[in-house]
């Protein structure tokens, strides 16, 4: 993976224009790194070959010799999504194979030790946003939320939805 810094900087309501648009020195070596965010000041990436997350730091896009830091929580591997919590942990999809097509969400630490199991289990499940508390994520089965504390639920579509359903939140 290479960080690419736009050249803009977010400020809650608006973007300035800090430098010009470059590759970054912060890079990563993962299998698969598919899903993608950065938020609370860390850039997070889900590499879907081993099941495992990349975490660095926003401010080291420009640091020589800076790299993402790999957390392996002991996942198979499978196509993923997580969300980052500001009391520095995660959420992060896991498959176990135990129900077919389904990925539910637990919470794990920066070690990648799960602090709270999967309470809910959906068919699928694809984005990703968060404020920093909860999490959400879109699912075939409803809106999964996962919270910073360990509590999930489901939300589920309206009927009117048919087999349609959030893919990005």
């Amino acid at each position: 993976m290479e960080t690419f810094d736009s050249g803009f900087e977010y400020h809650g309501d608006h973007v300035d224009t800090k430098g010009t648009p470059k590759f970054g020195s912060l890079t990563g070596s993962s299998l698969l790194p598919t899903h993608f965010k950065s938020k609370l000041g860390e850039i997070l990436t889900f590499n879907d070959g081993d099941g495992t997350l990349s975490v660095a730091k926003e401010s080291d896009v420009h640091t020589t010799n800076a790299s993402f830091t790999t957390i392996n929580a002991g996942l198979l591997a499978h196509h993923g999504a997580m969300a980052t919590f500001s009391n520095d942990t995660y959420a992060i999809t896991e498959k176990d194979n135990t129900i077919t097509g389904t990925l539910p969400e637990k919470v794990i630490d920066r070690t990648g030790k799960t602090l709270y199991a999967a309470k809910v289990s959906t068919a699928g499940i694809h984005g990703n946003a968060s404020d920093g508390t909860y999490a959400i994520f879109g699912s075939a089965s409803g809106v999964l939320v996962a919270e910073s504390n360990g509590n999930q639920k489901l939300i589920p579509h309206p009927t009117d939805f048919g087999t349609a359903w959030f893919g990005t939140i």
